[in-house]
């Protein structure tokens, strides 16, 4: 009897403990405290869709619309990093603290004064805007909920807010925020708006697509018909999905999906967390053409071969459902936000009699597995291993452009709804290019708007080379134009207070990889600090209060990507 009780009591010890165990949060949940000083409100979710990447963090709300508010530091902890850019982050600080994770505060208006204060002798040292500094892990040094800066829409931000982001801080990996306790009122679930239906063949390339607008029936979600039918052997889905939170209006990106077949699971993932290494692979987990086209989001249910992302659970056939003439399948998704509210749509497929067959009209057919090179009249493409998602059946041409400035033919390499991963080589001969005009020549894009990009460019023989990342349309042009300078605000006389404020533009955009304006400042030829806002193309100087009274001479000077330059130069009281 005492044996079976001791039995008994170890087994009940045993069945607690693993029932503990089970439910114990992944991460901590009562270690970090609220970056703000009010509910916090999301207008942006981690794992977000965007346009090339994930959304690494959340976005929180600023009260009541303003900029200017404290940011409290999270948990005690050191300044790793301190990142100032015209794009981007803007005004960000990295925060590691004692249990293994970093805290990322971007979009600021300012950082602590010390802070603000050490960066601006950095810059001056540098003599640049643009920089990033890790500090000794002493200089700064914060415990919890001690103020770090003032809310912003510094960089790439187009609203009020703080970019907040949990990093695991020695990988640099992304935690979802949501999974740490940070309190956000939710209690609304995704909506779904509709799905969008692949025929596939056998080496799962679509043959036909189509999407189906999803209705709230009750409680659940349906479609208009009940039973699709599919004109192939196997089918792939994408799902159109949103979260919405209390208190915001907001189409947020969902935290998980789930699809079952016949009432199991066939295919999920989590916006847990991911690699920024990998962020760009959501090229391949969304449906790229209506992201690009109509700039909807559509979670692509069956993988690409080319897609990498790890935020994958399962994935039977890599998500490709095989379909049969003689029975209906039921399909079934799940989705849910972080507060796990589910949204469920539910409806049936079956194969037609007839198969579809591909009409695309093509004359490359390129794979993503290996590289693929293209020579052809005045063009040579390089194509990298991995570049492409899955293989390309490519519409190639080329056409004789008259327009003023066009120094090539135009090359139509596929359309920009085809999504590339890394960076291909391209290579266009000049065609009646004036040798004066060789070092002012660049490879440019036209986007679907009819707008042209410089895309750079170096010379072998008769040859522009470069590397882009989009497939469009390509030709040479030049650039002999000098960048504008607009003055905004300069009075003849100014003081401690005052700003000089200026918009730079150039006729040109610049891709990612292509410098853009560069701007040099000086007052009594010594040189001063310029910040700019590249989302507004505002140039400004913060005058230092300790400039000496009197007469003095600012100036200007402005280079584009080409090297062409404009000045500016005025006299001022102080």
């Amino acid at each position: 009897m005492i044996r079976f009780t001791f039995i008994l009591i170890f087994l009940t010890l045993g069945l607690t403990s693993f029932k503990n165990q089970s439910i114990e949060p992944k991460y901590p949940t009562d270690y970090f405290s609220s970056p703000v000083g009010h509910e916090i409100t999301l207008s942006g979710t981690f794992g977000e869709l965007r346009p090339n990447h994930l959304h690494a963090g959340i976005d929180i709300k600023a009260y009541q619309g303003k900029i200017g508010e404290d940011i409290y530091a999270v948990a005690e902890g050191f300044v790793s990093r301190i990142n100032v850019a015209a794009g981007g982050y803007g005004k960000a600080l990295y925060i590691d603290h004692p249990n293994g994770y970093t805290s990322v505060y971007a979009h600021l208006k300012t950082f602590k004064p010390e802070i603000e204060a050490y960066i601006k002798e950095q810059q001056h040292l540098e003599q640049k805007f643009e920089l990033t500094k890790y500090p000794p892990k002493e200089k700064f040094v914060f415990s919890q909920g001690q103020k770090i800066g003032s809310l912003g829409l510094s960089g790439r931000s187009f609203g009020p807010h703080l970019h907040f982001e949990i990093r695991d801080s020695q990988s640099e990996v992304p935690i979802n925020p949501l999974l740490f306790g940070f309190k956000v009122k939710d209690s609304i679930k995704p909506i779904i708006q509709g799905i969008k239906t692949y025929a596939l063949n056998d080496k799962h390339e679509a043959l036909e697509e189509r999407k189906w607008a999803a209705q709230k029936r009750g409680t659940a979600y349906a479609l208009e018909k009940d039973t699709l039918m599919i004109p192939s052997w196997r089918v792939g889905f994408s799902l159109e999905s949103y979260d919405q939170m209390n208190g915001a209006g907001n189409l947020n990106g969902i935290y998980a999906l789930e699809m079952f077949v016949d009432d199991s699971l066939y295919y999920s993932f989590d916006m847990e967390k991911f690699s920024f290494d990998e962020s760009r692979f959501i090229n391949a987990h969304l449906d790229y053409k209506e992201q690009v086209s109509l700039k909807d989001y559509f979670n692509r249910c069956y993988t690409l071969p080319g897609n990498e992302l790890s935020i994958y659970n399962h994935a039977a056939n890599r998500g490709v459902v095989e379909l049969s003439e003689y029975k209906s399948q039921k399909i079934r998704f799940e989705v849910t936000d972080a507060d796990r509210n589910m949204s469920v749509l539910s409806f049936w497929v079956k194969r037609k009699n007839t198969e579809q067959t591909s009409s695309k009209i093509y004359n490359y057919k390129l794979y993503h597995d290996q590289e693929n090179m293209i020579v052809a009249d005045g063009i040579e493409i390089q194509f990298p291993k991995g570049c492409l998602y899955e293989n390309l059946y490519m519409d190639y041409s080329a056409s004789i452009d008259s327009s003023h400035n066009i120094y090539s033919k135009v090359y139509h390499i596929d359309d920009y709804k085809t999504p590339v991963h890394t960076y291909y080589q391209l290579s266009i001969k000049a065609i009646n290019l004036p040798l004066a005009k060789y070092d002012k020549a660049f490879i440019a894009y036209c986007d679907k708007n009819g707008r042209y990009s410089n895309c750079g460019g170096t010379w072998t023989g008769e040859y522009l080379n470069t590397k882009v990342r989009s497939l469009g349309d390509f030709c040479i042009k030049t650039d002999e134009l000098a960048p504008t300078i607009e003055v905004l605000n300069f009075p003849n006389k100014l003081d401690a207070k005052s700003s000089i404020k200026f918009k730079i533009r150039d006729n040109f955009n610049t891709a990612r990889n292509v410098a853009g304006l560069k701007y040099e400042g000086k007052i009594d030829g010594l040189w001063v600090l310029m910040q700019f806002d590249g989302k507004k193309d505002l140039l400004y100087h913060e005058l230092d209060a300790k400039l000496a009274k009197g007469k003095h001479n600012f100036s200007l000077v402005l280079t584009d990507a080409m090297g062409n330059t404009s000045s500016f130069e005025k006299s001022f009281i102080y």
